[in-house]
């Protein structure tokens, strides 16, 4: 018996042993030409990656404190630049490919421009059309090449940048004048299906849907759980389980897991709004021709 207590608490021994250290980062991030020096900790749970960061400023005396959560539910993930740092754009790329190992760098807000768009624009209550529970419009934005599902990206907004989030993405709030924006597209992964409508090629991910004509793309439709509401508890499960076309719009059927909620979207092609409809199974032409007409 004093044999199994002894291993045990060496097994113990060895695990916390084993634990990840704070991550440091040095650099001249304020306003003077003194080092200072940044530890992150992170924490992985089943649903978050939360990370403490502490501060050192050479030109304050006291730290500052702050935690930033990514959710695996979640495309956006946010942190803030407390205002006293002046290397803004050496800050976030130290810091963000600490958080974000895997990302990339330079991007612009292009990256996750539909879902802030279509956050914002969203509308609700009596504004609503008799079939549907949700409701925004969008801009179509083309960009050439093709995007990076692979691998996420990060860049650098003002604090008063649009940005739809269920989280806060600080606690507590710290004074800040820019954000630090991790787009968490490899949550797209690869591309499942193609096919061609009215001169695009339509082009489907696990979450998401773009269209390609020539040398440029455009999102138009990203299933975001911020942005409906509705979604997956971890985006690495699918939840995009058809895209079909019909009448000027695109019909994304999706699925929420673990939860199994089902739900039906339409994108109109001309008009660029997006509904969610009330009844998944109201796809008849007479209601997606009275949505996108």
């Amino acid at each position: 018996m004093h044999k199994v207590i002894h291993l045990l608490l060496c097994l113990l021994s060895v695990s916390s042993l084993c634990q990840a250290q704070p991550a440091t980062i040095d650099g001249f991030f304020d306003k003077d030409l003194k080092p200072d020096n940044i530890s992150i900790e992170d924490h992985d749970d089943r649903a978050f990656s939360s990370f403490h960061i502490t501060c050192r400023f050479s030109t304050l005396k006291d730290p500052i404190v702050f935690d930033c959560t990514y959710y695996y539910s979640d495309f956006l993930f946010v942190c803030p630049i407390p205002a006293v740092v002046t290397n803004e754009e050496g800050f976030t790329d130290k810091l963000a490919r600490v958080m974000i190992p895997a990302a990339k760098t330079p991007i612009d807000t292009n990256g996750f421009r539909w879902i802030t768009q279509v956050c914002k624009n969203s509308t609700g209550g009596t504004t609503l059309p008799p079939a549907v529970n949700f409701k925004s419009t969008f801009t179509l934005h083309w960009h050439y090449g093709m995007p990076d599902i692979k691998r996420p990206s990060f860049t650098m907004v003002p604090n008063g940048f649009p940005i739809c989030m269920g989280h806060n993405y600080s606690t507590p709030v710290i004074r800040s004048n820019k954000l630090i924006v991790g787009y968490i597209g490899n949550n797209h992964n690869a591309i499942a299906s193609t096919f061609s409508i009215l001169g695009y090629e339509v082009i489907t991910t696990r979450h998401g849907v773009l269209l390609k004509k020539g040398e440029l793309y455009a999102w138009v439709f990203v299933n975001d759980k911020n942005v409906f509401g509705i979604g997956n508890e971890k985006l690495r499960w699918p939840s995009i389980t058809s895209v079909t076309f019909h009448n000027n719009c695109l019909l994304i059927k999706t699925v929420a897991t673990p939860s199994d909620i089902k739900s039906a979207y339409v994108v109109c092609m001309d008009s660029w709004d997006v509904f969610r409809l009330k009844n998944y199974n109201d796809t008849s032409d007479l209601t997606l021709h009275s949505l996108c007409n």
